[in-house]
């Protein structure tokens, strides 16, 4: 049963917290143009040298937490693919940063 606001009680005007002239820059959210999206695309880009530098960044890193044991796959064993996923990290004046590859299983086997 609702209860009834007894009259004659002031009403709370609400401000809202953002302020107008306030703005939200979203650096992470701005798509780049040029983002290869496969290997053979980034090694027949301009920036071929700067991708392949980040993939050997993420190469070291993975070895450096030891991310994986290499093993011998046993017959009629299913295994999970993997790519590279390329990434402009970019200022919020939209200014290259960095170049990141991401090695990343492809989540699904066959």
């Amino acid at each position: 049963m609702p209860v009834a606001e007894p009259s004659g009680r002031p009403q709370r005007v609400r401000k809202s917290l953002i302020l107008d002239d306030y703005i939200v820059y979203e650096c992470e959210e701005i798509h780049m143009e040029g983002e290869p999206t496969s290997f053979e695309e980034a090694m027949r880009s301009t920036e071929a040298s700067k991708w392949q530098e980040a993939m050997v960044d993420e190469l070291k890193s993975m070895s450096a937490n030891k991310v994986w044991d290499l093993e011998e796959i046993s017959e009629g064993a299913k295994t999970v693919g993997c790519k590279w996923v390329y990434k402009m990290k970019c200022d919020c004046n939209g200014n290259i940063e960095r170049y990141k590859a991401r090695l990343v299983a492809k989540g699904f086997t066959q």
